[in-house]
């Protein structure tokens, strides 16, 4: 509760609030194999983007109605559920005040082998929403040369820039605005087999903060430090040992001070958001508990991973992305109805 009531008082937090309040879970329903993973929230439309990964679309939804309104595809990438394509569409951003959309179209090789393949074309594409239509798009491949992927998810930098995260093995990608991209971090060796490492990003003022898989820590880098790429431990007042991180997330309810990732293990039988909160600016942090997501959706598939978590309208939401099609789990399966499911009170009950 203190830390909750520390919040509060500290934070001075303000914002004007134009759409009306959220609170409950989200159901969306015959929605025929949407499948949405990670999402973002629009606070000047009021709305919802969230990335229908097995078809390499966004999907555009009203959460006060529970409605699909549109969807946005990508020429060439995009496709139908029931189409065999290597492309899919994980994560997913978005700059409210320019209304671009930044989107990630990963090749799925590396899914099914582990990680030992990681060959095809992924792109980082911006779209602009007023328009509707495509800004930009980048080939990753051109810059990683097919050595290393499994890019899962952006987050912005500091000039106009963005980072995406490579989980096969643990890798930062750095494009300007001008859509150059560098390699900002990658581990050693790049060869197979190669071990699952970034899950995720998530920046705070100049630090970009990951999840080390392989090592299972909090890590981050200073990008004040320019052409200096060096992962830094975040200690852990109460350690928690994760090997299957993938969003991470700073909720700005918290001002940042709380950091959200959400895990899946299935060999441990773990499905959830993992909380942990920082007095001294991410110096270090302190860990609170998972959030068991296992229990929350009926009809469970023969595979589940809690994907996103994210906060709309000072309600703290997740998602989880099934693997119903058991014939290739990289394609969609016949599931309509899905849901964002609101987990502020646990993630509160956690803080107090």
């Amino acid at each position: 509760m203190f830390f909750l009531l520390l919040l509060a008082l500290c934070s001075g937090f303000s914002a004007a609030i134009a759409c009306p309040p959220l609170k409950g879970d989200i159901q969306f329903d015959n929605v025929f194999q949407l499948y949405p993973a990670y999402f973002v929230w629009d606070s000047t439309r009021c709305l919802i983007y969230a990335s229908s990964i097995f078809n390499a679309t966004v999907a555009v939804l009203d959460p006060y109605k529970s409605e699909l309104l549109e969807i946005i595809k990508f020429p060439g990438m995009s496709h139908s559920g029931l189409e065999k394509s290597d492309k899919r569409l994980p994560g997913i951003s978005l700059d409210v005040a320019s209304s671009v959309l930044t989107v990630i179209i990963q090749a799925d090789e590396f899914f099914l082998t582990g990680g030992n393949d990681v060959s095809g074309d992924n792109f980082v594409i911006r779209y602009d929403l007023n328009k509707k239509s495509i800004l930009s798009e980048v080939n990753l491949t051109d810059t990683t040369r097919g050595q290393y992927g499994g890019f899962l998810d952006i987050e912005p930098g500091l000039d106009d820039d963005i980072f995406v995260n490579g989980a096969y093995p643990a890798s930062i990608l750095r494009i300007s605005n001008d859509n150059k991209v560098s390699p900002y971090f990658v581990s050693k060796p790049t060869t197979p087999p190669r071990t699952y490492g970034f899950g995720g990003l998530a920046r705070y003022g100049h630090l970009l903060i990951t999840n080390d898989n392989p090592h299972h820590q909090l890590v981050k880098f200073d990008l004040g430090t320019h052409n200096i790429a060096t992962p830094v431990v975040i200690p852990q007042t109460t350690y928690h040992n994760f090997s299957a991180g993938t969003s991470l997330r700073l909720p700005q309810k918290y001002r940042g001070n709380v950091l959200l990732q959400t895990e899946s293990n299935v060999a441990q039988n773990i499905t959830g958001v993992s909380v942990w909160s920082t007095a001294d600016s991410w110096q270090t942090a302190e860990y609170h508990g998972l959030i068991d997501g296992r229990n929350d959706f009926d009809g469970f598939a023969p595979a589940i991973s809690q994907v996103d978590v994210r906060e709309i309208m000072g309600r703290i939401y997740s998602s989880i992305l099934f693997y119903d099609n058991t014939v290739n789990p990289t394609m969609a399966g016949n599931r309509s109805n899905f849901m964002l499911r609101d987990i502020s009170s646990k993630v509160d009950a956690l803080l107090k």
